[in-house]
């Protein structure tokens, strides 16, 4: 039985990026394309993996296992955006591992989760405190334990903490 091949598969690298970034907007084209055969998939994941947002610890632990499977996924990581509903939060260390091999992470967005939240703890400065030494141990360990120049390209990283946090009476 003769192998079939798509004319989609086909085209010369150029033509499958502009299909790819044509659908850049629609995650759900994106993933479709990924499906379509092993080509494709390089091609869209280097999309679909450049922008990350990250609502919970335990998304954090399925982008894990999701770069233990393909490696070359972390390359692709551009702005992860951590914006972690109040009380998710277990599962972010799961991702220590990979820092250093976001070659080209750019930015990285840290958001208080109590600004997801209608109630405030006793006292969320502290816990956010907490949280924070938590998520910078995350990048020591990378630097620590990683080539002579992990993070490289990193050019900003954020985090935020508002006054949103207001007790209800």
């Amino acid at each position: 039985m003769a192998a079939h091949s798509s004319p989609l598969v086909d085209l010369p690298d150029e033509v499958l990026h502009s299909v790819a970034e044509a659908a850049l907007d629609d995650a759900l084209a994106l993933q479709a394309l990924a499906r379509t055969c092993r080509r494709l998939q390089r091609f869209t994941e280097a999309y679909i993996y450049r922008s990350i947002l990250l609502r919970s610890g335990s998304q954090a632990s399925t982008l894990a296992d999701a770069l233990s499977a393909q490696s070359r996924r972390a390359n692709c990581i551009y702005t992860p955006d951590s914006r972690i509903t109040y009380r998710e939060d277990l599962g972010m260390a799961s991702l220590t591992p990979w820092i250093a091999q976001m070659t080209k992470l750019r930015t990285w967005v840290v958001e208080s989760p109590w600004c997801n939240y209608e109630r405030s703890d006793s006292d969320p400065q502290a816990r956010w405190q907490r949280e924070m030494k938590s998520f910078a141990t995350m990048f020591r360990k990378t630097v620590e334990l990683s080539s002579p120049r992990p993070l490289s390209m990193l050019q900003s990283c954020k985090s935020s903490f508002s006054n949103c946090c207001q007790v209800k009476s």
